[in-house]
């Protein structure tokens, strides 16, 4: 791919887009009872 600063900002961007989808995605998924023990 070309070494283009706009190309880079892009794909550093949707790296990191991508990491907090998935954070958010393992949090509405997880059980209550492996969240933090179960306990509130």
């Amino acid at each position: 791919m070309s070494d283009n600063w706009v190309v880079q900002h892009l794909n550093n961007t949707f790296d990191t887009w991508n990491d907090k989808l998935e954070e958010v995605w393992k949090l509405l998924t997880i059980s209550p009872a492996s969240f933090k023990g179960g306990g509130i």
